[in-house]
């Protein structure tokens, strides 16, 4: 997976973690169980300074997957250049991308041949490979969330009270939600869920809460939707 399986034993690789809230800290728990699985040892940064600094770089760099290729979220375009023109190989773990900000086509149109993407979606799989120079390099996979262990966490159908009406920012998750384990323990606080978070969807549908998902601003939700959790009997798009 990721390509993980080809890098030798002896190997460290670089990590680097993006930013971002509870939601990424699910995105990040995943990717690490998989490292783990491939028995891939790992150096990760907790930032860009610390990546930057690093006197003696890995060949390979991962970057955890990420909302952060849009309009709405869009430093990432011009962090991300300065640490991978230091690799020789860079993985992007599976991310969304939306080309129609022009600053994302020209950051995919930019990459170098060492850079393998990774999209969470089939939007973003299009997308990507109509605007990097190699797309053969475009790969699709599902959220790295879903390799995270939901299976402690699953209570008995019916348990929770009443519904997660988290659509729109009418809740404001951020000051609730600080951990992987306060996401677990708060979305299990109720019986059905509707939200347009995808990583409150995903949650939801992984502790198989009645769930109901809503689109956001652009096609990451949909598209995680319809990639990854269209299948689940407990889960549904409101269009």
């Amino acid at each position: 997976m990721f390509g993980l399986e080809n890098i030798a034993v002896e190997q460290t690789i670089d990590v680097l973690k993006p930013g971002g809230w509870a939601g990424d800290l699910l995105i990040w728990a995943g990717a690490r169980n998989v490292l783990r699985q491939h028995g891939v040892a790992f150096r990760q940064f907790p930032s860009d300074r610390e990546a930057l600094a690093c006197y003696h770089p890995s060949r390979y760099l991962y970057v955890y997957g990420s909302g952060g290729f849009c309009r709405w979220n869009c430093s990432l375009l011009t962090r991300l250049p300065p640490i991978f023109a230091r690799y020789d190989l860079v993985t992007i773990m599976p991310s969304s991308f939306d080309t129609s900000y022009e600053p994302v086509a020209r950051f995919l149109a930019e990459l170098h041949g060492g850079v393998t993407i990774y999209a969470r979606e089939r939007y973003s799989f299009k997308q990507a490979r109509e605007c990097c120079q190699y797309p053969e390099r475009v790969c699709l996979a599902h959220d790295t969330a879903f390799q995270f262990n939901f299976l402690p966490w699953i209570k008995p159908l019916g348990q929770g009270q009443g519904t997660l009406d988290d659509v729109r920012g009418r809740i404001a998750i951020r000051e609730k939600v600080k951990s992987v384990k306060d996401l677990m323990q708060y979305v299990n606080d109720f019986a059905t869920v509707q939200t347009d978070r995808a990583h409150v969807a995903i949650t939801a549908a992984m502790l198989r809460k009645p769930t109901r998902v809503y689109p956001g601003a652009y096609h990451k939700l949909r598209g995680i939707y319809e990639f990854s959790l269209a299948h689940m009997a407990n889960v549904e798009f409101v269009a």
